[in-house]
């Protein structure tokens, strides 16, 4: 009689504390798979504090009500109250929510009332389920395979990503172990919806087909293919350069994004009859080797620089065991070097020029052409040369002559004037007598005094 009088009174003090909100009424809620959801129940004066009486519960595929219990079943470690500070608080958060957790529940206050809610959990929807989409990627970098829920704020119970390998079963795709080590890892981020999966450093083997699969709601098949470097121009070629130079020897995947899985350049050892391969810390080539790919993975050429003359003969490029692309070097004359020489032996001559046409190289071109303008420069400057020479031969006979008929003349004349000379004798006497000379114009007289 008084345990009956005592819970009589406990209850009414209860009433009398708690006016539930929304008291006999339905709630609609909806949530995400993954995430949480906080069900509402509280007192209209939240710093009431109810010492017994509060339940909650869901209802049961078999329409029975079942208590909530964070220690068992459904719902461990996964629900709690939030009321803090305040006990008038009723709410219940359910984390890490599943489509399992959807269904009607129940906030009762023993003697006040209860609230129903009814919890809808979104699960994924797969987008592109039960299709099959096909990605090309290149061997050496990475592909995103898309796997996503309509609602990227959805996070899916249970996913898994697998392959089929060449026994056509299907396997389950781990970072941890296998082909895909250290080289997958899913981009979801803050979106727990996206399941897309990453996969990095690709090789030829990672084609084929991938299924990303969600438990419960479908799955989506994707077919990879993978690109890998096949070289192209396989003929032979040769390349010409000059000693001190530089020269690339060319080669490359037909697509220049893609990145061999390994490829080597080496070099033909004619005395040892064997391939050997070229690096930069060789003595031979330290610090004259470099690759010229840039952005371009797929570019492969390889850049020679301070050409000698060890560096002439067979080279090749390989990327698999049966795919290779041989290059041969062969060093010529400097041009302008050998242009220099020419001009000091041949400026006395007119015969190398013509020599020099047989060149096949636009150096011996250009050569040849400064050697034809020396020539034809040159010709013309001697045969002036011998035409002044002829000039001044006949000019110096000339005034030889002119010379010899002037000295001839002379002499005549000088043997006229002799014939011509008078004689006359002249006879001295005491008697003063002044002498006379008589000018007979351009004739000279000549006269002899004797002295007695």
């Amino acid at each position: 009689m008084l345990l009956t009088f005592y819970l009589l009174f406990f209850g009414l003090h209860v009433s009398e504390g708690c006016l539930l909100v929304n008291s006999s009424k339905t709630l609609r809620i909806t949530a995400d798979t993954g995430g949480s959801v906080l069900l509402p129940c509280y007192c209209a004066d939240l710093h009431t504090k109810l010492q017994t009486g509060l339940t909650w519960k869901y209802k049961t595929k078999g329409d029975e009500w079942e208590v909530i219990s964070s220690e068992s079943g459904q719902y461990r470690d996964r629900v709690q109250l939030v009321n803090g500070q305040s006990p008038g608080n009723l709410s219940l958060l359910i984390s890490h929510l599943t489509e399992e957790d959807g269904g009607v529940y129940q906030c009762y206050v023993l003697g006040v009332g209860h609230v129903y809610l009814t919890l809808t959990v979104k699960g994924c929807l797969l987008v592109n389920r039960s299709e099959s989409l096909r990605i090309t990627a290149y061997t050496g970098g990475s592909v995103l395979l898309p796997c996503y829920c309509t609602d990227l704020h959805t996070k899916p119970q249970t996913f898994t990503w697998k392959y089929k390998t060449k026994g056509d079963e299907w396997e389950e795709i781990s970072s941890g172990s296998g082909q895909y080590r250290d080289r997958v890892q899913l981009v979801n981020g803050h979106s727990p919806g996206n399941l897309s999966l990453l996969i990095s450093h690709l090789t030829e083997e990672d084609r084929g087909l991938y299924q990303c699969y969600v438990l419960g709601v479908g799955h989506v098949y994707i077919t990879l293919t993978v690109k890998g470097c096949t070289l192209i121009n396989l003929k032979s070629q040769t390349i010409t350069a000059h000693i001190g130079g530089s020269v690339l020897l060319p080669c490359s995947c037909p697509d220049l994004h893609t990145t061999p899985e390994e490829f080597t350049w080496e070099k033909r050892n004619i005395f040892k009859s064997r391939w050997e391969e070229i690096s930069s810390e060789s003595d031979q080539y330290r610090d004259r080797v470099q690759l010229v790919n840039g952005h371009s993975p797929g570019n492969l050429s390889l850049l020679i620089s301070h050409l000698t003359e060890e560096d002439g003969g067979d080279y090749r490029c390989g990327v698999k065991q049966s795919e290779h692309i041989y290059v041969r070097i062969n060093f010529e004359e400097d041009p302008s070097k050998s242009t220099a020489v020419v001009n000091v032996q041949t400026r006395p001559t007119t015969s190398i020029p013509s020599s020099s046409s047989s060149s096949q190289t636009p150096e011996g071109t250009a050569f040849s052409q400064t050697a034809s303008l020396e020539f034809f420069i040159f010709i013309p400057v001697l045969l002036l040369l011998a035409v002044g020479g002829v000039f001044y031969w006949r000019y110096r006979a000339g005034q030889r002559r002119v010379q010899m008929e002037s000295g001839e003349q002379r002499g005549r004349k000088e043997q006229g004037t002799q014939d011509e000379v008078m004689y006359s004798t002249v006879v001295h006497s005491n008697t003063a007598r002044t002498p006379t000379a008589t000018d007979a114009g351009d004739k000279t007289e000549y006269a002899t005094i004797r002295v007695n």
